[in-house]
């Protein structure tokens, strides 16, 4: 597949995604060619990504009957879910009602939106992942007070929505409130909380064959006791971890994959680093906002996303070399830089011009609009993330010097004029010292 070509031209995307991050997705289909129309239950005005799409409809993404309709009416050739877990299966029930290409079953997607699920699976594979406990046991009391802090979220939750961490048994009926708010089924997960460096491992499928394509280190900041959360704020590419991921996990997650038959499509897995081990503590089988696939098509010629598109309108993920161009341990260095930022009300954007200029930056991103809200609810949730600015480097030493310029360059103004950036958790500080 020739990426710098528009092999998909005249092929008709439906995304069922209008949310702002949903752009990238639409910016990376026109690049191939694709005709993109945008669908869910908002107005444009509360669904940005309609505005970047071709064409645009008010049908809800739950409504599968006239989805499949919609499709069938316009002449699709594939649909896409974005990027969140909840719509995932009835975007599976959507693709089998309209006969169109999805790079899984209905089974194989509720499965890895099911954090108590895939839990079981990783340890039936022996993928090291975190200690687990039952709602019985954690109302109960069982739960001894030397395997506090716990880290407490809904099953069925994305984005860090009603994640919290508890240090006592009463923290723990707390966070176990919170969670249920953001759970469409009831159903928590409990672990032991293992402060530490984390990571997260992107996967590939295509024809039953399972590759790492990119492991980086996500770099976070902590927040501190009072309010018990850690956001990411940069990371960085490849992962010291790697060679022992490849040699130890890697093998029993292909294993792992091959008995629930994943054939196509990409994934992600976030995980701790506890003893030089990486434990999994979430997946996502779909597309993620961190675009490491710019990086990975930057440093080793495809690209994750484009091969998701393809799939979607082809039925083919549509590189045949992948064998030989996923390679982890790549040359070179990638980075992505998350700006923090505080609730309030966005007046303006400054430095994104000036970062857009640096050499070997890839991409610059905003997830709120000027004059948008981020309320205090979002404290804690990926959508402080208000900048990604996504870029390579030939030396680990022109990764950081990058890291640095652009946390220097990037602010982001109130409508008051005042700085909604998070000060301290931007880089370079000992961020940009240890980004491997």
């Amino acid at each position: 597949m020739d990426l710098n070509s528009k092999p998909l031209a005249g092929k008709k995307l439906l995304l069922l995604d209008g949310s702002r991050k949903a752009i990238e997705i639409i910016d990376e289909a026109h690049r191939l060619g694709l005709h993109v129309i945008v669908t869910d239950y908002n107005t444009p005005e509360q669904s940005p990504a309609k505005f970047a799409a071709d064409e645009h409809f008010q049908v809800s993404t739950s409504d599968v009957a006239a989805v499949v309709e919609l499709a069938q009416r316009e002449g699709v050739s594939g649909i896409l879910a974005g990027f969140s877990d909840r719509w995932l299966p009835t975007y599976a029930e959507i693709c089998a009602e309209a006969g169109l290409p999805c790079y899984a079953t209905v089974d194989q997607i509720k499965l890895f939106t099911d954090k108590k699920r895939y839990k079981e699976l990783l340890h039936e594979f022996g993928v090291p992942t975190l200690r687990n406990y039952s709602v019985e046991e954690a109302t109960s009391g069982d739960i001894p007070a030397a395997e506090f802090p716990l880290i407490i979220k809904p099953s069925d939750g994305s984005g860090s929505r009603g994640i919290s961490i508890a240090q006592t048994q009463t923290d723990l009926e707390d966070s176990l409130a919170v969670a249920r708010d953001y759970s469409w089924t009831q159903d928590i997960v409990i672990e032991r909380f293992m402060p530490g460096e984390e990571a997260t491992v992107y996967w590939v499928f295509q024809d039953g064959e399972c590759h790492v394509c990119l492991m980086w280190n996500r770099h976070m900041h902590d927040f501190g006791p009072d309010l018990q959360y850690r956001l990411p704020v940069a990371y960085s590419s490849p992962s010291s971890l790697l060679p022992r991921y490849l040699e130890e996990v890697a093998p029993r997650v292909v294993e792992m994959m091959k008995s629930v038959e994943i054939t196509n499509g990409i994934m992600f897995m976030q995980g701790l680093i506890h003893d030089g081990v990486f434990h999994t503590y979430d997946i996502g089988y779909r597309v993620t906002p961190t675009q490491e696939y710019r990086i990975v098509e930057q440093l080793c010629g495809y690209n994750p996303l484009a091969m998701l598109l393809h799939f979607a309108v082809t039925g083919s993920m549509g590189v045949p070399e992948l064998g030989r161009l996923a390679r982890p341990c790549h040359d070179g260095f990638g980075y992505n830089v998350s700006i923090l930022v505080r609730p309030g009300t966005v007046g303006e954007y400054q430095g994104l011009d000036a970062v857009a200029q640096l050499p070997g930056v890839l991409s610059v991103g905003t997830s709120l609009s000027e004059g948008e809200t981020l309320p205090e609810e979002g404290w804690g949730q990926l959508r402080q993330i208000a900048v990604r600015v996504i870029g390579v480097s030939d030396t680990v030493d022109g990764m950081r010097e990058s890291m640095a310029t652009i946390a220097d360059l990037v602010d982001v103004k109130d409508t008051s004029g005042e700085s909604m950036v998070i000060a301290d958790t931007v880089p370079p500080g000992d961020l940009a010292e240890r980004v491997l």
